[in-house]
């Protein structure tokens, strides 16, 4: 009876699992979506962030990273585990060459688009 229960806790762990997609990954594949992207300006304390590039979390997105998910976890480019839900943008500097989340009221709020 107890490996049944060990069974069936080990079963429902790897159901519940999250795929966390290391950066180097998540740029890869998104870099093609945020280079189609619309282009935003706004008030950052990064001067580097004050021109960024902006795509929603989409169909477009999962499909870049295999996934059916309506939300993606990956390493942004601080190093933190972030989450991007259907209401979340993926957001880049111009250059590319970094990768975060930001809300879709946070976009509105502080960014204007071009």
């Amino acid at each position: 009876m107890k490996t049944i229960a060990a069974f069936f806790l080990l079963v429902s762990g790897i159901g519940f699992a999250m795929e966390i997609y290391p950066e180097t990954y998540a740029m890869q594949k998104m870099i093609p979506q945020l280079e189609k992207g619309n282009r935003y300006t706004g008030s950052s304390p990064y001067e580097a962030m004050e021109h960024i590039v902006a795509v929603p979390m989409n169909a477009n997105i999962r499909k870049a990273l295999g996934t059916g998910d309506s939300s993606i976890h990956f390493i942004d480019s601080d190093g933190n585990t972030v989450k991007a839900g259907p209401e979340d943008y993926i957001i880049a500097p111009r250059s590319l060459s970094r990768i975060y989340v930001l809300s879709k009221r946070h976009l509105q709020e502080y960014y204007r688009g071009q």
